[in-house]
């Protein structure tokens, strides 16, 4: 049984090569492979998926960005999740680099002062505004 939501598609679709090009308009290449992927799977697995309900809590900017980038691609936010998910399962882990910030190379020059000893010390805050001539007022 092929899953209700690919009807319409599989009847313009005959092959997995011609579905890329079916929906690679509305959506970015790779978006485009997983989805493909995601149907193929659904077919040759020739079952429905039962389904599960996963919530969570965001700002209100960050909500109303994201349905706003979804509608542009086509997508609901709920397919756009379903997609993100399914890239974390085949890249094995989130598809793209997480880090944090660099500081800049005032701050980084600061912490290599710091970690060498070379830090300024000052027993009152007087005493570190005398030091680094600053007047208090």
């Amino acid at each position: 049984m092929i899953p209700a939501i690919f009807h319409g598609m599989l009847r313009k679709v005959i092959c997995f090569k011609c579905l890329i090009p079916e929906i690679s308009s509305y959506l970015h290449l790779s978006v485009a492979l997983q989805f493909a992927t995601i149907v193929m799977q659904c077919i040759t697995n020739g079952n429905i998926m039962k389904t599960e309900m996963l919530s969570t809590r965001i700002d209100q900017d960050t909500k109303l960005a994201f349905i706003h980038i979804c509608d542009e691609v086509g997508l609901s936010p709920s397919q756009a999740l379903k997609l993100f998910a399914k890239a974390v399962i085949n890249y094995g882990g989130i598809p793209f680099e997480l880090r944090s910030r660099t500081p800049n190379a005032k701050t980084l020059e600061a912490i290599k002062e710091l970690e060498d000893s070379k830090g300024n010390k000052a027993d009152d805050v007087k005493a570190l505004f005398k030091e680094l001539g600053v007047n208090e007022a």
